[in-house]
C-alpha cells in the first residue's frame, strides 16, 4: 500500500469500504433483529462508520497526518468568505435540486431507505451531521484528493475526486449534487491544505439538508419555488453573486496567507483561479 493513493488505489480504497461495509452490516443486521434490538439509526451509525475509520487508519497512521503543520489553518483568515460563499452554495443546491429531480425522478423505494437513515433521531443526526462530514472528508480529501494531487494537477485531482465522491454515494440521485459539492470542497482543501473547513461546510450543508428532509417532507419548499419563478430566478442570481464574490476574497485571502505558494505540482494557483 502506498503512502498517496493514485486513482485505481482509490477505487480499491472505496471498494474495502463498500464490502465492509457489507461484511459488518448483515451479520449485525441480523443480530439486532433477533437479539440486540437497537435502534436502527444506531446501527447505521455503527455499519457506516467503522469501514470508513478502518480504511482512514490504513493510510494515516502511515502519514501521520494529524502531525503535519499545514494541516492547522487560521480560521480567522477564512471564515468571512467561507461563510458568503457556503451560504450562497446551500442555496444553488437546494434551488436546483427540483430540476434534477424532475429529469431524475427519485423512486418511492430510495425515499423510503432514506428515511431509515435519516430521522428525527439522536443517532441518524449524529450519523448525518457529525461523524458523516468528518469521515467523509478525512477519506475523500484528507486521503485520495491528498494522494491524488501528488500524482495528477489539481484541476484534474478535484474532478476526480468529486467523480469518487459522488460514487461513493452509490446513487444516481445523489450523484450531482455529490459532485458539485466535491468540485467545492475539493478546491477549498486545495487552497486551505486544511480538512477543518471542509469538515465545517460538509456539515453544515448535510444539517441543511437533514432538516429539509425531516420537517420538510411533502416539499412545501421546492413547491413555493415552483409556483414563484420571479423569486426562483433572483434566488439564483443572488446567489451566484455571493458564490462568486465569496470564492473571489476568500481567493485572495489565501493566495495572501501562503505568499501565492501551495503545496502540490508547479502551476497550483495558476491551474485553480485562471490566473498566471
Amino acid at each position: 500500500m502506498n503512502k498517496y493513493p493514485s486513482i485505481s488505489q482509490a477505487f480499491k480504497i472505496l471498494g474495502f469500504i463498500i464490502v465492509l461495509t457489507v461484511l459488518i452490516g448483515i451479520p449485525l443486521e441480523l443480530l439486532n433483529e433477533h437479539i440486540l434490538k437497537l435502534s436502527d439509526s444506531f446501527v447505521n451509525l455503527i455499519m457506516y462508520s467503522i469501514p470508513i475509520i478502518i480504511a482512514s487508519v490504513r493510510y494515516l497512521k502511515r502519514r501521520k497526518i494529524a502531525n503535519q503543520d499545514d494541516y492547522l489553518i487560521k480560521q480567522e483568515k477564512i471564515s468571512i468568505p467561507i461563510l458568503l460563499s457556503l451560504i450562497a452554495f446551500l442555496l444553488l443546491i437546494i434551488i436546483f435540486t427540483g430540476p434534477i429531480d424532475y429529469l431524475l425522478p427519485v423512486p418511492d423505494w430510495f425515499n423510503e431507505i432514506m428515511s431509515k437513515f435519516v430521522s428525527e433521531d439522536i443517532f441518524s443526526f449524529i450519523t448525518v451531521v457529525i461523524m458523516a462530514p468528518i469521515l467523509e472528508e478525512l477519506i475523500l480529501r484528507g486521503v485520495i484528493l491528498d494522494g491524488f494531487l501528488k500524482f495528477y494537477n489539481p484541476r484534474k485531482a478535484i474532478l476526480l475526486s468529486a467523480f469518487l465522491f459522488g460514487l461513493f454515494h452509490l446513487n444516481p440521485w445523489q450523484f450531482v449534487p455529490a459532485f458539485i459539492g466535491g468540485l467545492y470542497l475539493g478546491w477549498i482543501y486545495c487552497r486551505t491544505k486544511s480538512i477543518i473547513p471542509c469538515i465545517v461546510i460538509h456539515s453544515i450543508n448535510n444539517l441543511t439538508a437533514f432538516l429539509i428532509i425531516v420537517y420538510d417532507p411533502n416539499d412545501k419548499l421546492s413547491n413555493y419555488f415552483d409556483e414563484n419563478k420571479v423569486i426562483y430566478i433572483f434566488i439564483i442570481l443572488i446567489s451566484i453573486t455571493i458564490f462568486t464574490l465569496g470564492i473571489r476574497v476568500l481567493n485572495e485571502k489565501l493566495k495572501s496567507t501562503h505568499n501565492g505558494k501551495i503545496q502540490g505540482k508547479p502551476g497550483f494557483i495558476a491551474s485553480l483561479t485562471g490566473n498566471e
